[in-house]
């Protein structure tokens, strides 16, 4: 499988993200796990190859206890690293399920060896304590890149689809909970060489992580529609409260103008409402959803208040409580006497 010739250096550089790899990954028809994040999808790569030939700050030895070779990928490091990798290993005095330790890389192109001992068998618990042993050893030596192999599969008898579960699970919750160290790394690599291990993981990873939403044309058209009607409504709505601040008698003279506007403002304020609630609180516009609703709650105010003093200016003929008034009224008061 592995062969001691001299092989093709691999750069980060060589490698695209899972942003700019999506198009490749199986589309799921189960809902992601955990929520889309951009930022983390920049960071994670699935790369298939010899992890021997990486060139990054670390890659990720699945080692054993003893920590001085084995068969699989441990043996091809080792070989490739040359003896003075053995010889760091014998000072390390061996290494415990679960954990981790770090050497340099020599021969290889990787600057470090992260050393994690798997479970034998499936051991949820003592897998995900492997990959949060070798990213906190990533963030205390300040790696920017890591490549991880498949931690106790084959050999330790780890079935493939269960323990690339863990590792995406365990890898997600690390950044998500170590948001500030993770931010300082570049790349997380998920370095696969068996077809089988390829394809789980290209199922697996949009549901760790999942593609961030994109804006198609048409939402966007209709949040570009949603803006225009709520600038008119704003603008009506400034509109009524200039009416409501002028002199009384100029808004009773003027009352069929002010009703128009108001129409004009109610018809605005309908279609935008009408337009938010086709759109709901998932839409890509939900901030400006918020902002839309706020401006359309401050027209109607707007609007009622308008209505309110155009109602009591535009009927002079009424007494103060209310009833209308008649020729004797006007009589009366041309008789009153000094």
């Amino acid at each position: 499988m592995f062969r001691n010739r001299r092989k093709s250096v691999v750069s980060i550089g060589d490698i695209p993200s899972l942003n700019e790899d999506y198009d490749e990954m199986a589309q799921s028809l189960r809902d992601p796990l955990f929520p889309a994040n951009e930022r983390w999808s920049d960071r994670i790569s699935l790369w298939a190859g010899d992890m021997t030939t990486l060139q990054t700050d670390a890659i990720v030895n699945a080692a054993n206890t003893s920590l001085l070779g084995g068969g699989g990928i441990d043996g091809a490091i080792h070989n490739a690293a040359g003896s003075q990798l053995l010889q760091e290993c014998r000072g390390l005095k061996g290494c415990e399920t679960g954990k981790a330790k770090i050497t340099k890389g020599y021969n290889l192109p990787a600057k470090h060896v992260i050393h994690t001992v798997g479970p034998i068998g499936e051991k949820p618990d003592a897998l995900k304590s492997c990959y949060n042993s070798v990213l906190d050893i990533v963030r205390d030596n300040k790696l920017s890149t890591v490549a991880f192999c498949c931690i106790s599969t084959g050999i330790y008898g780890y079935d493939n689809g269960r323990a690339a579960r863990v590792a995406l699970e365990t890898v997600r919750k690390w950044l998500d909970e170590n948001h500030e160290d993770a931010m300082k790394i570049e790349r997380i690599i998920f370095c696969v060489f068996l077809s089988k291990d390829d394809q789980i993981y290209r199922e697996l990873l949009p549901l760790y992580f999942p593609k961030a939403k994109i804006t198609s044309r048409s939402e966007q058209e209709k949040q570009e529609e949603s803006e225009s009607v709520v600038n008119a409504a704003k603008e009506d709505a400034n509109k009524l409260s200039s009416a409501k601040a002028a002199p009384l008698e100029t808004q009773a003279g003027d009352g069929s103008a002010s009703t128009t506007a108001i129409a004009a403002a109610s018809s605005n304020h309908d279609k935008a409402q009408s337009d938010l609630d086709s759109q709901g609180s998932g839409a890509p516009g939900h901030a400006l959803e918020k902002t839309v609703r706020r401006s359309i709650s401050e027209e109607s105010l707007d609007k009622r208040k308008a209505e309110d003093d155009i109602v009591k200016t535009d009927t002079p003929n009424k007494k103060p409580g209310g009833s209308k008034r008649n020729s004797t009224d006007f009589e009366n008061e041309g008789d009153t006497k000094p």
